[in-house]
């Protein structure tokens, strides 16, 4: 085997290079997939530096996403074949005697660089291994990230394996991560209602952008809109923390007892302005009671919550109360793909109140048909909602 140790040396440096860049957060991305990219060997480095390092659980998940993309890119899982044993001692000693005819055969001055140079190819060829047979396996973390979405008017229920239940409203999208510490879900787009199985060993949370909702009860609904996300809780209590502040959330045995306090005053029904609604950064929500929470994770505004309204969707019924007319639209459209309602702005802020069938627009159409103060009207695949030119919008009922 020739090997090319001053390569190997300049190769092995810029991997580890970029290692750091990437784990101290100073990376230019790009940059750094534009060199992984560049060839089979560059992958093969990182993976082996990463790997002796033990450092690739540090990366984000979206980074290991992309670096097992650009593996499978590149093909290793084709080169190596499908039959690929894991990394283990055994899995390696078939490359042992690449190593001892490579030391047998180089200069003795270079016998040592040799194989040194060759372990490493070794071993990188086992971290390679882990790509072929699990690529996400090992980058992804154990038990990796798995997706579910549904599509417009669509609606799903799924059953997690550690038994809780998640109803997926339409055109929304989780990713789920369950490992021995913690039970994970990203909130990518929508809206889910979750049973949460009780396991003391194992949290429950739920990201939406930098918001973390802990479960610390057992049912509640997570909407992500465009601008905030709003948390309703049907059972328990949850916890709502930044992502920053979710780490550092109750990190000693008096912020413990304090939640612990927290928590049996809301079991003992006191009203909520005597009950603890804010413990070590991050705010506690019980059943019957909503929030809308913003980007950042902070809570933005409070209020109560009928839990049969707030899951009325699952029935695929929209129940409004005072909501704005644009507000109205917009839940509509989530169910309907076709037939869409627009707003003008003169009565887009329109209070109005109803329940309706998710799935027929036409029955708003016909509740507002009525309202002196608007014009009503269908073209084509669009109900057009339009202020009297006679009314004045901001009339009284």
């Amino acid at each position: 085997m020739n090997i090319d140790i001053e390569e190997d040396t300049r190769v092995a440096e810029r991997a580890a290079y970029w290692l750091g860049r990437l784990l101290e957060g100073n990376a230019e991305q790009a940059l750094f997939f534009s060199w992984l990219e560049e060839s089979q060997r560059h992958v093969q480095e990182f993976l082996l530096v990463s790997y002796e390092a033990k450092e690739m659980w540090r990366l984000s998940p979206e980074q290991r996403a992309r670096i097992a993309e650009v593996s499978s890119e590149l093909g290793w899982n084709d080169a190596m074949g499908a039959n690929v044993v894991p990394i283990s001692t055994a899995a390696l000693e078939p490359y042992e005697d690449a190593v001892r005819q490579s030391a047998a055969t180089a200069p003795s001055s270079k016998r040592a660089a040799v194989v040194w140079c060759t372990r490493r190819r070794v071993v990188a060829m086992a971290a390679t291994v882990l790509i072929a047979i699990g690529a996400t396996a090992w980058l992804l973390g154990p038990g990796s990230w798995r997706t579910y979405e549904t599509q417009v008017g669509e609606q799903r229920v799924l059953e997690l394996s550690d038994g809780s239940i998640v109803n997926l409203n339409t055109d929304s999208r989780i990713s789920v991560h369950l490992s021995k510490n913690v039970r994970s879900v990203r909130l990518e787009r929508g809206q889910a209602l979750f049973a949460v199985e009780h396991d003391p060993h194992r949290p429950f949370q739920v990201q939406a952008a930098d918001a973390i909702i802990r479960a610390i009860g057992t049912q509640f609904d997570v909407y992500r809109r465009a601008k905030t996300t709003k948390v309703s809780v049907i059972e328990g209590i949850v916890q709502i923390s930044a992502e920053a502040d979710s780490m550092r959330a109750f990190p000693n045995p008096v912020d413990r007892k304090r939640r612990a306090s927290a928590v049996r005053q809301d079991d003992a029904g006191s009203p909520p302005e005597a009950s603890v609604t804010k413990v070590g950064g991050t705010e506690l929500l019980k059943a019957g009671e909503s929030a809308d929470v913003t980007a950042s994770g902070h809570v933005s505004h409070r209020e109560q919550v009928d839990p049969q309204k707030a899951t009325a969707w699952r029935q695929r019924r929209l129940v409004f109360e005072a909501d704005s007319l644009e507000d109205i639209a917009t839940e509509f459209n989530r169910y309907n793909s076709v037939l869409k309602i627009h707003v003008a702005a003169p009565v887009s802020d329109l209070p109005f109140s109803g329940s309706f069938k998710a799935d027929a627009p036409e029955d708003l159409m016909k509740a507002l048909a009525g309202d002196p103060r608007l014009i009503v009207s269908r073209v084509n695949e669009e109900i057009l909602i339009e202020a009297h030119a006679e009314k004045n919008s901001s009339a009284p009922d």
